[in-house]
């Protein structure tokens, strides 16, 4: 008889830490949702406007706080409109999240969609971690050279011309894996320099 107050404290305990736990997982599951449904009726009414696509939902995406907008990028990463799986890329790319945002980066210039990864690299230079440039550089290019035999013949064209400075020269190189590796060694040697904040 004595184990039963016992017994009932750890299935209170339990009780607790379960609701605990789903309130917890509840409330981002509903501004998810949200914040999906408002950022589709702004990239609607984006659409039906002559202004730049995805002004106002790119605005709304970037206004949010930042767990909200990994959340939403997510969800975005999967959309066919390549302007939109940018915008989700660049909200990981800006809240530090480059590793998650390397593949689908590569999948839009790999597809020819490589002025997206131009656009991204403007809003990066407003980031005040100074080595988050420094960081989608290396791991872009080093994701793209490490996977190049794995694309198809115009894909590679493009991913050739890309690691051949296409974005950053206005003629670019012929294309070098050396090259390549030797611009990522420089790349990693500068973000050595700068001080760890």
């Amino acid at each position: 008889m004595k184990y039963i107050p016992l017994t009932v404290f750890r299935l209170l305990l339990i009780l607790i830490l379960f609701f605990t736990w789903r309130i917890g997982f509840t409330e981002p599951v509903i501004n998810d949702q949200q914040d999906l449904e408002e950022f589709n009726q702004l990239l609607i009414a984006d659409q039906s406007t002559t202004d730049p696509c995805c002004l106002k939902a790119s605005a709304y995406l970037s206004k949010l706080p930042a767990d909200r907008q990994l959340a939403l990028a997510e969800h975005l990463l999967e959309n066919t409109n390549p302007e939109v799986r940018c915008l989700a890329a660049g909200a990981l790319v800006v809240n530090e999240h480059v590793t998650e945002a390397i593949s689908p980066l590569a999948a839009l210039i790999a597809d020819g969609n490589e002025q997206c990864f131009a656009n991204l690299v403007k809003t990066v230079a407003h980031v005040n971690d100074s080595t988050v440039m420094l960081r989608l550089l290396i791991e872009s290019h080093q994701y793209l050279l490490d996977n190049l035999k794995s694309y198809q013949r115009d894909d590679q064209l493009r991913v050739k011309k890309f690691l051949s400075g296409g974005l950053f020269v206005s003629k670019p190189r012929e294309f070098s894996s050396a090259k390549v590796e030797a611009q990522i060694a420089n790349w990693k040697n500068e973000l050595k320099t700068i001080p760890t904040q």
